[in-house]
């Protein structure tokens, strides 16, 4: 995102707490935080949403984003959609229009980007493949070896356990706490 077309960032869950303040201060724009129902503080505007595991609700603090604010939003992992889906219709009900949204990683096999109706950059793309998924090629980062699947880069640069990721037992993929990406995708 250009700076000069975007008011605020907004990070969507812990993940975008992490990402979204430096992208902020990179750009010299404020930061505001969306969570789940519970976990911010004051009166919320909220919405409902689906994702695969069942049903969640997105909240916002009043008052944090303002009627034609223009904003980018992040959040770690676009899968299918539903919570970066929720997020925007959050943000456009409080008034703001979302400019664009990031992420770092994009399950591109889920088709996440075609439920939003603005932009979605990701840093990484990884498609399913077989029973595993492959990294896609993004100028971003650099080029991918389309012939290489997520375990086998790890191994090739650093070892899974150097990075803290533990490969899973019996299954086809590496699991890093709740999250797999491999024969079957979960994401918490």
């Amino acid at each position: 995102a250009m700076s000069s077309q975007v008011d605020l960032v907004v990070g969507v869950g812990s993940q975008g707490y992490l990402l979204g303040p430096t992208m902020a201060l990179e750009m010299n724009k404020p930061f505001k935080p969306i969570g789940k129902k519970g976990k911010l503080r004051g009166q919320c505007l909220n919405t409902e949403y689906r994702y695969s595991f069942g049903e969640e609700e997105l909240e916002i603090q009043a008052g944090a984003v303002q009627e034609g604010d223009t904003l980018l939003v992040v959040d770690d992992v676009l899968a299918s959609g539903g919570t970066m889906e929720a997020a925007v219709r959050l943000l456009e009900k409080g008034g703001a229009v979302v400019v664009e949204c990031w992420v770092i990683l994009e399950l591109q096999t889920l088709k996440g980007k075609d439920m939003l109706k603005v932009p979605v950059h990701s840093v990484l793309k990884l498609v399913k493949e077989g029973d595993g998924w492959i990294f896609e090629k993004e100028e971003a980062c650099g080029p991918r070896r389309p012939d290489t699947n997520l375990t086998s880069n790890l191994e090739n640069d650093h070892t899974a356990e150097e990075i803290g990721i533990k490969k899973s037992r019996g299954k086809k993929g590496i699991t890093r706490g709740k999250k797999r990406i491999g024969a079957n995708v979960l994401l918490e």
